[in-house]
């Protein structure tokens, strides 16, 4: 991964200033409000009082909205604990709910419907994983996933063009088998005699922002015996500086291998990761049930190690911890009693509408101003609920590895949720955008926020749970990535293999 941004600065800690007085707000007056007035009609009311520039139909809208995906939410966190207890993984649960969602369409738009969820949610893991990596406990992600893209749409373009001219041949991503790890200058993709296994040429992949750091990318390894693949435009510049060894811009195209993948730019692949991430792509191979069952089983595996990897993410609650401790709001009680007691949809509904209020109103800028509401409501929903489940923890009532395992279904429950209501709908990277580690950060700064709107001891309880979970759940995705054998080893084969 070429480069790393730090979410987590200065800017970002007075965006969350400035987002307290507002969740702090909306927890005061959810506390006082009149228990005969329901959620709904407080919510639109207090909504309408804060977005005046908003029509009376955008309240209406906004507030069903918070409302309807908290609840839905609810429902699908309640629906998967009792599955659980009667002996049905999260897997199979999904599996049920999806299969029930996809009554009236066609198996091929089914399997266009998953696969958009799969890859969208697989790039989410990527960032996730080399987001806790971070030995410090920041939050850093990968916004350049284009070389590992490159990796992947090499090798579908050579065995694209393998099978219609009937080559013998197959082109691999690398990845290391289980129990190991990738080595250093290890191969990034290959070609194989399909018949025998047999490796007969091996790539290393650089796809540097231009020539000049696709060479000094090249410069920190040692890359004897590959081959190396750069971005067409970068071919001549790099093979100069390497005179002594293959510069090319496609896999294949030798004297042994005549066939050869599709020769791409970096402004290409990058704009192929902007598809992926932000709009949804969608194959058009036909789909059959054994394909789609075996997607919405992979979505569940990756959407729990997203639950799991996604409390190794501290950095969030630090920040909702410095800046709402030693607050305090009149009604913490009642804030105190929703977490406790897990009545606790009003208080999910008031973080959602003011996180809507935050994000709306720009307060908020690192998750853009359009970002739907029912995305925001399931972001502060998760937040809140997982503050609940590090209660537990740091009470003693639950363990660490029952508090992650919970996260994790958790997890699964907010991705059925995403866009699952709408039949027939092809999920976007949009209704997804928030997952890859803006999501987590911000629910950890809404359920800290909420933590400490419920009483400083309730707080640093929760701070410290928060703490624990993650400690284990670093351990667990440091795991992961080493391809160590472990309880979600399954779920990733490692970081390069995002788009096989």
């Amino acid at each position: 991964m070429e480069e790393q941004k730090n979410i987590v600065g200065s800017s970002v800690e007075q965006e969350a200033e400035k987002f307290a007085p507002i969740l702090k707000d909306f927890m005061q007056s959810y506390a006082d409000k009149d228990k005969n007035v329901d959620d709904k009609e407080w919510l639109k009311s207090k909504l309408k009082k804060e977005l005046p520039e908003c029509t009376q139909e955008e309240i209406e809208a906004y507030s069903e909205e918070i409302v309807t995906s908290v609840k839905n939410f609810d429902e699908n966190i309640e629906s998967i604990e009792k599955a659980r207890t009667k002996g049905i993984k999260p897997d199979e649960w999904l599996m049920d709910k999806l299969s029930d969602a996809s009554i009236g369409m066609g198996v091929n738009s089914f399997g266009d419907y998953l696969f958009n969820i799969d890859r969208t949610l697989q790039n989410a893991n990527a960032q996730l994983l080399s987001t806790v990596l971070n030995q410090d406990g920041s939050v850093s992600y990968c916004q350049n996933l284009d070389g590992f893209i490159a990796e992947q749409m090499h090798v579908n373009s050579f065995n694209e063009q393998a099978s219609l001219n009937l080559c013998p041949y197959i082109a691999k991503v690398q990845v290391p088998e289980s129990g190991t790890s990738y080595g250093r200058n290890s191969f990034d993709t290959v070609i194989c005699d399909k018949y025998t296994g047999k490796i007969v040429h091996q790539y290393q992949f650089k796809y540097g922002k231009d020539a000049q750091a696709t060479i000094a990318m090249l410069k920190n390894g040692n890359y004897n015996n590959q081959t190396i693949v750069v971005p067409k435009e970068q071919v001549e510049l790099v093979q100069a500086a390497f005179p002594g060894k293959t510069v090319t811009d496609r896999m294949g195209n030798t004297n042994k291998v005549f066939t050869s993948s599709q020769p791409m730019s970096k402004k290409e692949v990058k704009a192929f990761q902007n598809d992926v991430q932000h709009k949804g792509i969608v194959r058009k191979e036909s789909w059959n049930s054994f394909e789609t069952k075996r997607l919405i089983k992979g979505i569940a595996v990756t959407s729990m190690g997203i639950g799991v990897v996604s409390a190794g993410i501290t950095a969030g609650f630090d920040i909702a911890a410095k800046v709402f401790k030693g607050e305090k709001i009149k009604g913490e009680e009642v804030i105190k009693t929703a977490l406790i007691s897990g009545t606790d949809a009003g208080v999910k509904c008031a973080a959602a509408g003011a996180l809507t209020v935050a994000v709306r109103k720009g307060t908020i800028s690192i998750v853009s101003q359009t970002t739907p509401v029912h995305i925001l409501a399931k972001t502060a929903a998760i937040g809140i609920e997982n503050i609940k489940i590090a209660l537990k923890v740091i009470s003693g009532e639950i363990t660490v590895k029952e508090g992650l395992d919970k996260m994790a279904r958790n997890s699964v429950a907010m991705v059925l949720g995403l866009d699952c209501a709408a039949a027939g709908a092809v999920i976007g990277g949009t209704a997804l955008s928030l997952i890859p580690v803006v999501g987590p950060f911000l629910g950890a700064i809404v359920g800290g926020g909420v933590a400490y709107c419920a009483g400083a001891k309730v707080g640093n309880l929760i701070y410290d749970g928060v703490k624990k979970v993650a400690n284990v759940a670093k351990t667990v995705a440091k795991s992961v990535c080493n391809g160590v054998k472990n309880t979600v080893s399954s779920i990733c084969t490692g970081i390069k293999n995002i788009f096989s």
